[in-house]
């Protein structure tokens, strides 16, 4: 068995108030997406060789509630429901994300369906900007 540390949001809360003063959340998790190429690489220690500020521990899709919030946020409270993509440790039962990172959950859409979202758009934004580049590149040949 393999277990992960993942750190508690208290102590994300602490290290990101010594930097400065965030704009930041803390949501409990319900929900999270599994991207399974992400999750063997972290489990594999591939993730740690990875810039400073992202995380070794698995989990860049979650939904859940907001349970706190930092001072200067003002588009979010405590009790919104949210889904993010954030780049520290999403599998935790708790994470801090940046305030901007988070986007409101539909009221037609559970937590479970919302965790699926940011991969669903990301992956709808790579593939639509490799289409027009394809295009792109038919046009050029087409005009030599």
């Amino acid at each position: 068995m393999i277990l992960f540390h993942v750190t508690t949001a208290a102590e994300e809360a602490a290290a990101a108030t010594e930097e400065v003063e965030t704009a930041a959340a803390v949501v409990e998790v319900v929900a999270v997406a599994a991207m399974v190429g992400v999750v063997v690489a972290a489990r594999s220690g591939c993730l740690q060789k990875l810039k400073k500020g992202v995380s070794a521990y698995p989990g860049i899709e979650c939904s859940g509630q907001i349970i706190a919030v930092s001072a200067i946020v003002t588009q979010w409270k405590v009790g919104d429901q949210v889904y993010a993509l954030v780049n520290r440790g999403g599998y935790a039962e708790e994470v801090v994300v940046p305030s901007g990172q988070l986007l409101s959950v539909p009221r037609s859409v559970s937590l479970e369906d919302a965790a699926s979202l940011p991969v669903v758009v990301v992956a709808t934004v790579v593939m639509t900007l490799a289409y027009l580049q394809f295009k792109l590149q038919n046009i050029k040949e087409q005009r030599c």
